[in-house]
């Protein structure tokens, strides 16, 4: 047997979701932010997103810390909950952010010229 097609895998929404079309409006989503600076060069982050549809979250937490007028150091960790995906035929995506999974970043911001960052 050969594998389905893969308009057949996603449904009614198919042809929206296989041309990478992000919609978010008019679906239950709920979010919150918290910001705490603590000093005026330290930033504490803190975001989350959540599908009430399949009981999934994205989240988002970041320390900031502004060093000098022309640099600033950030680390952070961005991870989703909920179900993780399936590999197919056909691959089941059952939760939204669940497929995000977890990551870590650094980053750090110079500027050379200029007023220095903002």
């Amino acid at each position: 047997t050969s594998p389905a097609a893969p308009t057949s895998w996603v449904g009614a929404e198919g042809a929206s979701l296989l041309r990478g079309e992000t919609q978010l409006i008019a679906r239950p989503y709920f979010g919150a932010a918290a910001l705490y600076t603590p000093r005026s060069d330290l930033t504490l982050r803190f975001n989350t997103l959540f599908n009430a549809d399949d009981r999934s979250a994205l989240s988002t937490l970041s320390l900031s810390h502004q060093s000098g007028p022309r640099t600033r150091l950030e680390g952070g960790a961005v991870w989703g909950s909920g179900d993780l995906p399936t590999i197919g035929p056909p691959p089941a995506i059952p939760t939204e952010f669940g497929a995000y999974g977890r990551f870590y970043y650094l980053n750090i911001a110079l500027q050379l010229g200029g007023d220095g960052l903002h």
